[in-house]
């Protein structure tokens, strides 16, 4: 009898595998970047965060695609929500408290990760940096109770802070240990510094053009894989105990104890 077609390519993948493991390799599987991640937003948070993105559009109309409900929204698309929330579930893993700490946010965007540690946590003070007033003034509406700061944090002074979080901020830039030290100089003794950045072996986001403020670019130039990613980390972090590890949604972490 005729094998099917998927016992054939059962079959393939058995010699493939077989044949590799001769010569002492393993075929291992790519992170899937975001397909099965275990943090599904709350329906009630969906509809409450679309709610205050209209609620923005209506009153503060001049702030580019933020004032554009569809635009914002496509933004914060699922994979991203579900991004921030395991941003949070790593930091439980490792013990990082929240509740009645100074919570710093680098790079903090819409405001969307400190609105949720807001919403599930106790913080004594919640403050984001971000260069872009448009983007932060949609910030200070999605997350009333932090106070967002309009500057390039990493080129002037940040108020010392129990955990600081940089996401998806250094593959950005072209001095990404200065800022990495950076970022460990303004944590409290006994804090925590909370990075990520993509997984450089399925990141294909460009360069684009140069920032602004010339310390990087509005795309990637670094793309670290999870070991190039903790060698950075180790090198830059000045000795500081690092836990290491890989999100559900695919990016790399670290997370330095001050």
């Amino acid at each position: 009898m005729p094998c099917s077609l998927p016992s054939l390519r059962r079959l393939a993948g058995r010699c493939v595998r077989g044949a590799l493991s001769r010569f002492g390799y393993q075929l291992v599987p790519l992170p899937t970047n975001g397909t099965a991640p275990r943090f599904v937003a709350d329906a009630d948070e969906l509809a409450e965060l679309e709610r205050d993105l209209r609620d923005f559009a209506a009153h503060h109309p001049g702030h580019g695609p933020w004032s554009d409900p569809a635009a914002a929204r496509t933004y914060l698309h699922h994979a991203r929500l579900c991004f921030f929330g395991e941003v949070l579930a790593a930091c439980a893993r490792h013990h990082v408290p929240l509740d009645g700490r100074d919570v710093a946010d680098v790079g903090s965007g819409t405001g969307y990760l400190l609105r949720r540690i807001a919403a599930t946590s106790s913080p004594r003070s919640l403050v984001g940096y971000d260069t872009y007033a448009d983007i932060t003034a949609l910030a200070r509406h999605l997350c009333p109770s932090a106070r967002f700061v309009e500057q390039d944090a990493l080129a002037g002074e940040l108020a010392p802070a129990d955990v600081v979080f940089a996401t998806e901020v250094l593959e950005h830039l072209w001095q990404p240990a200065d800022a990495l030290q950076r970022l460990c100089a303004a944590v409290r003794p006994g804090g925590h510094v909370v990075l990520t950045v993509p997984d450089g072996r399925t990141d294909t986001f460009p360069a684009l053009e140069p920032l602004p403020n010339g310390c990087g670019h509005w795309g990637h130039i670094h793309f670290w894989s999870p070991e190039s990613w903790r060698l950075f980390v180790t090198q830059a972090g000045g000795g500081r105990e690092v836990a290491f590890g890989q999100l559900a949604t695919g990016q790399n972490y670290a997370i330095l104890s001050a």
